[in-house]
């Protein structure tokens, strides 16, 4: 296993552990509210990510071979170190 692969399996482990560790339950309407509106917008900018890549999306914190070097959309603003 590479060292690229191993870390997005380390990463969904943490992910896992972190959904399932027992957690407040006093959560208010505010803060409830927040919450799903922060995943929205993090939603929609993965999906817009996504499609700005298109075949050069990789899960791999290492970019695909030969992929070329995305300037525009969300990566005209954003410098992303893959």
């Amino acid at each position: 296993m590479r060292k690229g692969q191993l870390l997005v399996a380390l990463q969904f482990l943490l992910l896992a552990a972190l959904a399932l560790s027992p957690g407040s339950t006093s959560v208010g309407i505010t803060q409830r509210a927040m919450g799903v509106f922060m995943f929205l917008v993090g939603l929609i900018g993965f999906l817009r990510a996504a499609r700005d890549l298109g075949s050069a999306l990789t899960p791999l914190p290492e970019s695909k071979e030969g992929a070329p070097f995305i300037t525009n959309g969300l990566y005209k603003y954003v410098r992303h170190p893959i």
